[in-house]
């Protein structure tokens, strides 16, 4: 699935649960592990480890695209919702554009999520270096969306569906 209170993680538990409830007549028996999200998921599908992965479209698209001896048995069961990607700076902030990300704090995700896909090909085509700005932190949404509001961190790469809880508190609490 992904993190524990993430999206993926409520899907894959509601989906083991249905899967489960036949499981005497189909003995097929459904676990929602806890993971690091959608990087991480989809190289468990790849590996074997696990049978079915919850991954954004994008990362299934860049499996496809740069290893297609691997990826030709990855199917698409189901598209749950659009995760547009999010760039979260204060509304105080001086930030008006990416170029004024230069020397400032940036949340890229947690190693196996796809936000830190995500960051990863931003900060590709921005032709950014972990030098152009002043701290780099890998912290999943919930201790990304922590250190924002303590303004630990001064912009947030993040690729969650709206409308997001997650969205909502933190910006409650920046205020």
């Amino acid at each position: 699935t992904g993190g524990p209170s993430g999206v993926y993680s409520k899907v894959g538990r509601s989906i083991c649960n249905e899967v489960n409830t036949l499981r005497s007549k189909n003995l097929v028996r459904c676990i929602d592990y806890i993971s690091a999200g959608s990087s991480f998921n989809v190289q468990s599908v790849l590996s074997r480890n696990i049978d079915i992965g919850i991954a954004g479209s994008d990362i299934v698209s860049e499996v496809f695209k740069t290893k297609q001896d691997e990826a030709e048995n990855l199917r698409i069961v189901a598209i749950l919702y659009e995760q547009p990607t999010a760039v979260i700076i204060s509304k105080d902030s001086e930030i008006r554009t990416f170029s004024d990300f230069a020397n400032k704090s940036i949340n890229i995700g947690n190693i196996g999520s796809g936000k830190r896909v995500t960051a990863n090909l931003v900060f590709q085509a921005m032709k950014w270096t972990d030098a152009s700005f002043s701290s780099i932190s890998e912290l999943g949404s919930g201790g990304a969306g922590k250190a924002f509001c303590q303004g630990d961190i001064d912009i947030m790469i993040d690729i969650l569906g709206p409308p997001s809880s997650f969205y909502q508190n933190t910006i409650k609490k920046k205020k």
